[in-house]
């Protein structure tokens, strides 16, 4: 039998950063604005609220702190495009489509898959070091085959499989 933890409605509170509620019909009320803007009834662009940014900019920095992310050196460079492809997909965002937690969980699956576009770019990245690494090293000053770690050839072999099960 597991000990469940017990959260008082502060907690809960606390644990609820963002009112969903209040979220959802700030996303409609900025989606309306720019229907009646391409119809041509406002004259100006609307800007997106501060309020949609500050929600956007906490669901990408509290997915930035889960375990799946936290201890990557470039987390900061995940919620940076978590962020802009937030922004990019608030004009897609169909209430009718979603539940009562629709622009939540949306903008967090939006960021989730910016997480982890940007893990496979810095994979390739390292990946092409890597191998810039070794051609340029691979004599050394007597003209012999230089050594390599067994980390790096690990991480070259797995990714060239990876590489190689996705183009199947």
């Amino acid at each position: 039998m597991k000990n469940k933890q017990v959260l008082t409605e502060e907690q809960k509170a606390k644990r609820k950063y963002i009112n969903k509620d209040d979220m959802n019909a700030a996303i409609i009320f900025y989606q309306k604005q720019v229907q009646e803007w391409k119809d041509g009834k406002l004259k100006e662009q609307p800007k997106i609220p501060d309020y949609i940014g500050k929600c956007i900019l906490m669901i990408c920095q509290n997915l930035g702190k889960r375990y799946n992310f936290a201890n990557y050196s470039y987390v900061d460079d995940m919620i940076a495009d978590a962020v802009e492809n937030s922004i990019k997909a608030i004009k897609n965002f169909d209430i009718e489509k979603s539940g009562p937690n629709g622009a939540f969980s949306y903008l967090t699956w939006v960021s989730w898959r910016a997480f982890l576009r940007r893990i496979e770019r810095e994979r390739y990245e390292t990946y092409k070091k890597i191998q810039n690494y070794q051609h340029i090293h691979l004599m050394d000053d007597f003209g012999e085959i230089g050594t390599t770690t067994v980390h790096t050839d690990t991480f070259m072999e797995n990714f060239e499989r990876i590489e190689n099960n996705k183009k199947k």
